[in-house]
């Protein structure tokens, strides 16, 4: 089983309880656990499971190369980019990098043929294996606008794990939704606040969307009903799990200690959150 976990905005937890389930899963899970930081703007999944031994792979995007012999300036493949990585000058042709969705359109409307495949390098995937889990993770070059490319490198990442968790990107961006799209379950980790109740509501109407069956986890939770409560009812959302605010619990974290090792109680409780997870994915509704 696949699940993704998510938060609708940072800091609420949602790495916490990632290496925390993968951690937990480990001990128990005979099939194998992959744990895969789809954060590729600032993983830290590696924080908490350090690993010696690394293996690490290039990710490139596609980029057109412009042959200058070739081209009669046209204007043809400018006209065709949707997103404005061209411009032409004169006889001179600019490819704006940063701007290029690897759509590949104005190689296909080059009359001369004056524009081949490209590669550029926007960054690396790694792989380790630490705590007997098998840890992916993404790391964007700075500068670099596009994460979705690592995030579906690291999703096509192969494995014979029977346990895959997606520690996603925060907020609800095209990141996210790479991160999320065709998994078998989600989870929402938020907190009890206003903030916390108005990204939650972003987040889960985008898993909606994508026909993700979705369960919530209350972190820093205070005890007794409120507002995230409320909300979850309304949508038929169950809240799996709720953490409480503790300042062990917040020191451990700031440590990169995994839950299930600063509370081993912790071990069975994400075990059954895990189960719970399984048993909310069978429930998906076909697409």
């Amino acid at each position: 089983m696949e699940l993704c976990v998510v938060s609708g905005k940072g800091g609420t937890g949602k790495t916490t309880v990632s290496v925390g389930l993968a951690v937990a899963l480990a001990e128990a899970e005979a099939g194998g656990v992959r744990l895969v930081d789809c954060d590729v703007e600032a993983p830290n999944c590696h924080l908490y499971l350090p690993a010696e031994e690394v293996r690490e792979e290039p990710v490139s995007v596609y980029l057109p190369r412009w042959e200058r012999d070739k081209c009669t300036a046209c204007g043809d493949c400018v006209a065709a980019c949707e997103f404005g990585a061209m411009g032409l000058f004169g006889e001179h042709l600019e490819i704006f990098d940063e701007h290029c969705h690897s759509c590949g359109a104005c190689v296909y409307v080059c009359p001369e043929k004056a524009l081949t495949p490209g590669q550029r390098p926007i960054g690396v995937t790694r792989r380790a294996a630490a705590r007997g889990v098998a840890l992916h993770w993404g790391v964007l070059d700075v500068g670099e606008p596009r994460a979705v490319p690592i995030i579906e490198a690291l999703r096509g990442s192969q494995g014979d794990e029977k346990a895959v968790i997606l520690d996603g990107p925060p907020g609800t961006s095209c990141s996210m939704g790479a991160a999320a799209r065709g998994a078998d379950v989600a989870l929402v980790v938020t907190e009890p606040t206003a903030f916390g109740l108005h990204d939650l509501s972003l987040a889960a109407a985008v898993l909606k969307t994508l026909n993700v069956p979705t369960g919530v986890v209350i972190n820093k939770a205070l005890g007794g009903r409120g507002a995230i409560h409320a909300f979850c009812e309304e949508q038929g959302i169950p809240v799996l799990l709720e953490i409480p605010l503790a300042r062990d619990l917040a020191e451990s974290g700031a440590d990169a200690v995994p839950l299930p090792v600063a509370r081993p109680e912790y071990g069975a409780i994400l075990q059954t959150l895990w189960a719970d997870c399984t048993a909310l994915a069978a429930r998906k509704e076909p697409a």
